[in-house]
C-alpha cells in the first residue's frame, strides 16, 4: 500500500461514525474531569441529554482551562455525531 492509499484509508477510518455507546463512554470519561467544577454546583446529570452533557463538559473545561481536555480533539469533534436538537 502506498502512502496516498494509506492516508485515504486512515482518514476514512477516522471519520466513521462511532456508536452511541462509544460516544456516551467518551463524554462520561471527560465529564469525570470537570464534574466537580461548577459555579452553580449542579451535578445531577442523569436526566441530561448526551448533547447537554458534552456542552457542559466543554464549558467547564474551557472556563477552568482543564489541560487534558483542552488538548483533546474529542472535546469538540464528538459534537459532530450527536443528533441536532
Amino acid at each position: 500500500m502506498d502512502f496516498i492509499d494509506l492516508s485515504v484509508l486512515l482518514t476514512e477510518t477516522l471519520w466513521e461514525q462511532p456508536s452511541e455507546g462509544g460516544i456516551r463512554n467518551a463524554v462520561q470519561h471527560m465529564w469525570g474531569y470537570v464534574s466537580d467544577i461548577s459555579s452553580d454546583k449542579q451535578t445531577g446529570t442523569s436526566d441530561w441529554s448526551l448533547r447537554r452533557l458534552l456542552l457542559e463538559t466543554q464549558k467547564r473545561a474551557v472556563e477552568n482551562n482543564v489541560k487534558y481536555l483542552m488538548e483533546s480533539t474529542a472535546l469538540s469533534e464528538l459534537m459532530l455525531w450527536l443528533p441536532k436538537v
